[in-house]
């Protein structure tokens, strides 16, 4: 049954409107469902732990025997055992690789189906440089797919940084047995201070990430009160590694012994008492990871400014212009989930994506100005 253009319109409408809302929906439900299973905190529903992202079991039983030799070299005693502390590395070290293997599962399931959308686009395109109704409606369809797949990619990857912040407290841990086995090295002389700095500077990010994002703390009151010690041990640690860095080795016991601590009350989940610390700051001003984030705006923007410029594709083939000009454009819209997950690693930016789309735009255009005019010289 041959499609007319009035059946092709109505079905570009309902496309664009009720698949990206379906999608939406959908990834609204799944984010709803994950928070409450947190999947890669139970074994049991998450079982794979993924090679890449997986700490080696040796390196985590070395880091464990340096927090070890650190405490008897500088008398700052373990209240857990030797087989304690390993087996809480572990534990923390296993999480941290499930949580790796979900979020890119979740990446990567998303990439491939609109890899797979547009492939088919590509296989079923007309050889004929006509653009027909049937044409129309398949375009529309797979701009709305890439639509929404770029709207569920966006949602996931800002929840998939919640959920980073929200089991930051697993992450300190693992830190701090990273930091006392630097603090080894460096007493040794096998190491530069650098390295004890970084890992420092990370685990007190750490700390105001989960003090920020943790549901865990009930009512505006204790939320203060936990910002409040939060930012005081953040104090106190950046002091004592700054010691480190100025006076050196002579430095590293009065650092590792509070590091020391630290893990001990970390284990506890004890957030009101992490150091034994007077909470002297009024200021609730936490320190929390640098990491880049793309604007939510900037996001939204591609995304619909590709959605209306494809349309315009779309019409404009319908006036005569072949499905070879439309398909650069329909290959954009990769570009925004790209944009989307990678940001500063791609080098991608809402500025870098629109400008493609308007190179490509004005290629296909100056592609078919030639032709058009040597027809008419023709005539």
């Amino acid at each position: 049954m041959k499609t007319s253009w009035a059946h092709a319109l109505v079905d570009t409408s309902v496309n664009l409107t009720v698949l990206p809302i379906l999608g939406l929906a959908i990834t609204k439900l799944a984010v709803l469902k994950i928070s409450e299973i947190t999947p890669w905190r139970n074994r049991r529903a998450f079982p794979v732990v993924p090679i890449a992202g997986r700490v080696d079991d040796r390196e985590i039983a070395e880091r464990v025997r340096a927090a070890c030799a650190i405490s008897r070299a500088f008398g700052i005693p373990f209240v857990n055992t030797h087989k304690g502390l390993l087996e809480v590395a572990r534990n923390g070290e296993s999480v941290r690789a499930s949580f790796f293997l979900f979020g890119n599962t979740v990446r990567g399931a998303l990439l491939i189906s609109v890899s797979v959308v547009s492939g088919y686009f590509v296989v079923r395109a007309p050889n004929d440089p006509g653009f027909t109704p049937a044409d129309l409606s398949r375009f529309t369809f797979l701009i709305a797919i890439l639509v929404a797949h770029a709207i569920s990619l966006a949602v996931f990857q800002h929840e998939i940084r919640v959920w980073d912040q929200k089991m930051a407290d697993i992450t300190a841990i693992c830190l701090c047995f990273v930091v006392l086995s630097h603090c080894w090295k460096l007493a040794r002389g096998k190491e530069g201070v650098l390295a004890t700095e970084y890992y420092s500077s990370v685990l007190r990010a750490r700390l105001g990430d989960f003090a920020t994002t943790s549901d865990s703390f009930i009512g505006s009151e204790r939320k203060a009160s936990v910002l409040r010690h939060v930012a005081s041990v953040q104090k106190d640690l950046t002091m004592r590694s700054g010691s480190v860095l100025s006076d050196g080795v002579s430095a590293i016991p009065d650092a590792a012994k509070a590091i020391i601590l630290l893990l001990e009350r970390l284990v506890e989940e004890r957030w009101l008492g992490l150091l034994d610390l007077p909470d002297t700051l009024e200021s609730e001003q936490v320190i929390q990871s640098s990491v880049e984030r793309t604007s939510r705006r900037d996001g939204f923007i591609v995304i619909g400014g590709s959605a209306a410029a494809a349309l315009m594709v779309g019409v404009a083939g319908a006036t005569g212009l072949p499905v070879t000009a439309a398909i650069p454009a329909a290959l954009i819209f990769l570009l925004g989930p790209a944009m989307l997950w990678g940001g500063r690693r791609l080098g991608m930016s809402p500025k870098v994506v629109l400008g493609s789309m308007a190179n490509s735009m004005t290629g296909a255009g100056a592609a078919e100005t030639p032709s058009a005019r040597g027809e008419s010289g023709n005539t």
